[in-house]
């Protein structure tokens, strides 16, 4: 850590730098409190910044970044961001760069297991187990984050939370072809290995596939095409193409009346049964709620989604919607060189970044609690599991590292944070 200038630079060398900013909006700057807990910093208005002037110093950046935000309703993309600096790359990473998921893959087979019997409250093992590569013969142990083991949690837990132990127990009852089947369904063109490592998201996927998976599920189960082009007109003002919904704002009356035509009697299909749907977007819900994502939390968003880290941080994703939008941020290495940081995971990196974005495009929008539908005959308050089974005990969504005597209790103790 540098904490002299003079250290780096000496008299006549050229530099980048950027001007102090001077005023400063909500929900604009973040910090990590502690080192690892993104908090907000104050707005700041001109007259606190003070007379004197101060720069610092800039560089081009290593790691690179991507943005993708639709209307999840009618399929208009409304923003698309392929990197950091289109003048020195046009590669858009959005639609050609197939990156490692990691955990934003868990809702993918969660859902599958959701629509197979499991409930929110369906116990899974959290005690770390050795797996055997069956084509390499290697010997992998996969742990949780911070470390921690508490013998059983819930599949709620395990999701929100994002733990990795659970998460294979729930992966290898399911069975990787199933899960595979399952992605399909759900619109993901990639190659998918579906081997044990696929659990932790290891696959490698494109972001605005993985965006519309989790816009499936936004929609109940219905599928969604991307729109990134509304409507072609030729000189004469007669429609070439024609992708607009009727009750877009943009359209003349006349052209709404026509669309309805267009449009009668067509559905978008039921890839994935509605309870399904529903119930991943409940537990995606409950991850903004109770997750690692307080940052999200303080700006009054009713969001849901999930973060993705990938193996020595060479990815770092996060996927989520609003009522309305639905917003997936990724930011990595594009040669998979050199790690962002040895703890940067994504609620530290993209979720911030996420809720700073979505703070100014989700204002004066539609903000329902998530899920803001329930399908037909599915009941509000359901969490799962066979119909009439009875369900074991809910484990209180409050996380900390488990302490040793955890290890042997049944896992299911208040988690005081």
């Amino acid at each position: 850590t540098i904490t002299d200038a003079r250290k780096a630079l000496r008299a006549g060398d050229v530099v980048w730098v950027s001007a102090e900013k001077r005023t400063r909006g909500e929900f604009e700057e973040w910090f990590l409190a502690g080192g690892h807990n993104p908090r907000w910093r104050p707005p700041m208005t001109d007259d606190e910044a003070g007379d004197h002037v101060q720069v610092v110093l800039e560089q081009i950046p290593h790691p690179q970044a991507a943005l993708f935000t639709a209307d999840h309703r009618t399929g208009y993309v409304i923003a698309m961001v392929g990197g950091t600096d289109f003048s020195r790359s046009q590669y858009n990473r959005t639609e050609q760069a197939c990156r490692q998921p990691g955990s934003t893959f868990k809702p993918i087979y969660y859902s599958a297991a959701l629509n197979s019997g499991y409930g929110f409250d369906t116990l899974l093992n959290d005690i770390p187990r050795a797996e055997i590569d069956p084509i390499t013969g290697e010997i992998w142990t996969p742990d949780n984050f911070d470390g921690t083991v508490q013998n059983k949690v819930t599949l709620e837990y395990a999701l929100v939370f994002s733990k990795n132990v659970p998460s294979i127990d729930l992966f290898k009852r399911l069975g990787a072809d199933n899960v595979e089947t399952w992605a399909r369904k759900l619109g993901f063109s990639t190659e998918i290995i579906a081997d044990k490592a696929l659990a932790l998201g290891a696959s490698c996927t494109y972001l605005n596939e993985l965006t519309r998976a989790f816009a499936i599920f936004a929609r109940n189960g219905k599928w969604i095409h991307w729109r990134a082009v509304r409507r072609i007109l030729d000189r004469d003002g007669r429609v070439i193409e024609d992708n607009t919904v009727y009750y877009d704002p943009m359209l003349a009356p006349a052209d709404r009346l026509d669309r309805i035509y267009a449009r009668a009697g067509t559905h978008p299909p039921q890839v994935i049964p509605a309870r399904a749907a529903f119930l991943t977007s409940k537990l995606l819900g409950q991850e903004v709620r109770h997750g690692f994502a307080s940052i999200i939390r303080s700006t009054g968003i009713h969001a849901a989604g999930k973060t993705g880290t990938s193996s020595a941080t060479m990815d770092t994703l996060f996927v989520g919607y609003t009522s309305r939008w639905i917003t997936s941020v990724w930011m990595g290495d594009d040669l998979r060189t050199r790690p962002l940081g040895r703890d940067d995971a994504a609620f530290k990196v993209v979720v911030p970044m996420w809720a700073r974005y979505m703070a100014h495009v989700a204002e004066g929008q539609p903000n329902k609690e998530i899920p803001w539908a329930v399908p037909d005959g599915v009941n509000a308050r359901d969490r799962g599991g066979k119909r009439g089974e009875q369900a074991d005990r809910p484990m209180p969504l409050i996380y900390r590292k488990a302490a040793p005597t955890d290890q042997l209790g049944d896992g299911l103790g208040a988690q005081q944070g």
